[in-house]
């Protein structure tokens, strides 16, 4: 709750470098900061510790800012824990450009092999720009993870 950006940013970075789970509930509020350094640092910190579903979960998020869902819809769909999928199969049905877009991207950051036909899918019928240029930058990061897994060690 610093005045200074940077300290809560630091703080966002120390509690996933931490681990544990003290930290959470200050990192999920930190995602409507009014910082995009503080909301990113903490999405990314939430997505390092793996945060439990229920403290991500979209569903109930009927008070938060916009940019506090879609950081929430990003942390889920990289964590992409069982339980998530058929969450996440909603989110890139959804109705709303920016979730699906928001969906596609947290995959990436997560495990984009595991949802590339998934998202193959999203694709053969999508028309917003935003959520084609996410499944574009999607594709990017898959074919370079299987550039990487080819490559002899």
């Amino acid at each position: 709750s610093d005045q200074d950006s940077d300290v809560r940013k630091s703080c966002a970075v120390a509690i996933g470098d931490c681990g544990g789970n003290t930290g959470i509930d200050a990192l999920v509020s930190a995602l409507s900061d009014s910082s995009f350094a503080v909301r990113q640092s903490s999405m990314t910190a939430l997505i390092k510790l793996k945060t439990p579903l229920p403290l991500l979960d979209v569903e109930s998020v009927a008070g938060l800012s916009t940019i506090a869902r879609n950081a929430r819809i990003l942390s889920l769909c990289a964590i992409a824990e069982p339980r998530s999928e058929k969450l996440i199969v909603k989110l890139l049905e959804d109705d709303d450009a920016f979730t699906r877009g928001f969906a596609v991207e947290g995959l990436g950051v997560g495990n984009p092999l595991q949802y590339e036909k998934r998202v193959a899918e999203l694709k053969s019928n999508e028309t917003d720009p935003f959520v084609l240029a996410q499944i574009a930058r999607f594709e990017q990061i898959v074919l370079e993870k299987k550039n990487a897994e080819s490559k002899p060690k």
